[in-house]
């Protein structure tokens, strides 16, 4: 029995050092009062390091091909770029047929942008000269045409060049009338107003739109406008009647007269009004061309020859006018 009692003792003393041991085992460790600062310190850290831990790897193995072409062709882009070749640019023919022709180079320059182009030889010292520039300027800006201004004050540049072209440069003022390549077409001596030289240059190239936008009527009298200034450059009509007896050749007039129908029948008629226009400008070409058959009979001394053809010449002129005057050419109804 006093053994089964010490068994039992023993028993139960091996059970509390069991449970004293556990408890002593898990009992809390000392708390510690981390400061503020050190505690963020810690916690980012502890989180960063935690983050770092459980960051699953990147697989970019997809990607990669795409950023690495990207990258490699960014960087060696400025490396293997071209060299780009340029053309070597044709000289301008126009520009080298007036220069050749011996023409100032800004009036080689003018031709190369124009078909036609209006040359004023003037004075800047001249009042007069200072309006006809102003004015010839403003005409061939109106008509479409190029415009360079040769000065006279002083010799040598442009002046020199003209004059050597020219073999005379004519008085100061004056407007040239040049068309391609390097053709003197039209000289007006003195001072022409802007009208004059706006239906002058309108008309000396077939090319160029006698006035932009105009309709039948102004094209007409811009051109029949410029005839007369090549009359009137000549002397007018008495002159050349004059030059026509003493050289007994009607040359200039006719090639005026020629140009004059031949630019007159080339328009487009009014809607409506073929048949007028047509029939208008057939007969100042039979009028123009009967007067020249009545010139050269009177020189051949076949006076009632000429008087008959005369006669006819002045009734188809008469019917051109009228028929000019209904489509609106005042200009060609009072040639």
């Amino acid at each position: 029995m006093i053994a089964g009692a010490l068994a039992a003792l023993a028993l139960g003393l091996g059970f509390m050092t069991l449970v004293m041991n556990k408890t002593a085992s898990t009992a809390p460790a000392p708390h510690v009062i981390i400061p503020l600062k050190d505690r963020h310190d810690a916690a980012g850290t502890t989180v960063r390091k935690a983050a770092r831990a459980v960051r699953p790897k990147k697989t970019v193995a997809a990607k990669a091909p795409h950023h690495a072409a990207r990258t490699t062709a960014h960087k060696i882009a400025p490396a293997v770029k071209t060299k780009k070749t340029v053309a070597a640019k044709r000289p301008d023919a126009n520009l080298a047929a007036a220069l050749k022709a011996g023409l100032p180079r800004s009036v080689a320059l003018a031709l190369s942008k124009r078909a036609v182009v209006v040359v004023e030889v003037s004075s800047n010292a001249d009042p007069v000269g200072k309006l006809s520039a102003a004015e010839a300027e403003a005409g061939a800006a109106l008509a479409g045409a190029g415009f360079v201004h040769v000065n006279v004050d002083h010799d040598g540049g442009a002046v020199g060049t003209l004059t050597t072209a020219l073999g005379k440069l004519p008085d100061a003022p004056a407007v040239l009338i040049y068309t391609r390549p390097a053709t003197l077409t039209l000289t007006l001596a003195g001072f022409a107003d802007r009208t004059v030289v706006q239906q002058a240059a309108a008309s000396a190239g077939p090319q160029l739109t006698a006035i932009p936008g105009a309709d039948f009527a102004q094209k007409a009298d811009a051109i029949c406008t410029a005839a007369a200034t090549k009359i009137a450059a000549l002397g007018g009509m008495e002159a050349i009647a004059r030059k026509t007896i003493a050289t007994h050749s009607t040359k200039e007039s006719d090639t005026i007269f020629a140009t004059e129908d031949t630019q007159l029948a080339a328009l487009t008629p009014p809607p409506g009004s073929k048949k007028h226009a047509h029939d208008a400008s057939s007969m100042f070409a039979q009028s123009d061309a009967l007067s020249s058959q009545a010139t050269r009979a009177l020189l051949a001394g076949h006076a009632a020859k000429s008087d008959a053809l005369s006669k006819k010449a002045g009734l188809l002129l008469d019917n051109g006018l009228a028929k000019y005057k209904q489509l609106g050419a005042t200009v060609c109804a009072a040639r």
